[in-house]
């Protein structure tokens, strides 16, 4: 504790935040003249429903990440439901057609973007009581470490940097309620939170990362910071189970799959209530907290 206390840099906050956004956009910038890679195929030079612009998002979000690749049911389909990710790239094929400068350039600005939330974050509810330079520190590393290479280059992990903002914003709506109890707070929590399901299944261990964070640093229930979590992920499943999505996700279904017979009432009620029972277990089984 006495450590973090006597860490000092110099800088101003405002002055910190201006290196660590320089730093994130320079350490990058060779990037913004690459060519789209092998991946970028399945999110957007291959995909037909992402071409299709604005046009394409209703059957982008009535189908899994791989159907406007190849049209058809393979070996590669799965339960990679990301409508979310595919829709901001059919925003960018809408606006700017299919540019490397500029999905690289977004990547990049993402990027940027989620260096100033997550700073930001550190700053304001993480190290709010220890020396305000660990914030600093912290995101400097994260910056600079290699380990994000792959994420910023390529522009198909896009969807890697915008659940991760998500899940910032998520946080952020969380840890105000802590100090608010505001429950209007909890709403942008869930919402930012369940569109980042939709974006890329990575963001499920969140789950427990923001309860433990309010427990460690707030000394604060996990129970009484997971519900919005709770509501998110009961959607998310809700969507992932619903009966015609799960015939086409799963191989060893697909023989004997008759989509249209399972589209009644009676199905999803059922499916519903499994939810609701699955949650329900969660709920008892999880949240409580750590003695």
């Amino acid at each position: 504790m006495q450590l973090s206390k006597d860490i000092s840099t110099g800088l101003t906050t405002s002055q910190q935040l201006i290196v660590l956004l320089l730093l994130a956009f320079g350490l990058n910038f060779n990037t913004l003249f690459h060519e789209y890679a092998l991946d970028d195929a399945v999110v957007l030079t291959g995909n037909t429903l992402v071409q299709k612009g604005v046009a394409g998002i209703p059957e982008i979000l009535s189908h899994e990440l791989f159907y406007g690749l190849e049209k058809q049911e393979s070996d590669l389909s799965g339960g990679r439901y990301r409508p979310f990710a595919l829709i901001v790239f059919a925003l960018e094929v809408q606006f700017f057609g299919i540019n490397p400068f500029v999905s690289h350039l977004i990547n990049v600005l993402l990027f940027v973007f989620l260096i100033a939330l997550l700073f930001r974050l550190l700053q304001k509810y993480i190290f709010r009581e220890l020396n305000p330079n660990l914030a600093f520190l912290t995101c400097l590393l994260f910056v600079v470490h290699p380990i994000h290479t792959e994420v910023i280059a390529n522009v198909k992990s896009r969807d890697e940097l915008i659940a991760f903002i998500l899940l910032l914003l998520s946080a952020f709506s969380i840890l105000r309620y802590l100090k608010n109890r505001k429950l209007l707070s909890l709403l942008p929590a869930a919402f930012c939170f369940f569109i980042s399901l939709l974006t890329r299944e990575s963001a499920i261990p969140f789950i427990g990362i923001v309860p433990l964070t309010a427990y460690f640093f707030y000394n604060q229930s996990i129970k009484k910071s997971s519900p919005p979590f709770h509501s998110a992920v009961f959607h998310f499943h809700s969507i992932h189970d619903y009966p015609d999505f799960s015939c086409r996700t799963q191989s060893f279904y697909r023989q004997g799959c008759i989509e249209q017979s399972i589209h009644s009432g009676y199905c999803i009620r059922g499916i519903c209530y499994k939810n609701i029972f699955i949650c329900k277990i969660y709920w008892f089984a999880f949240p409580f907290p750590i003695p």
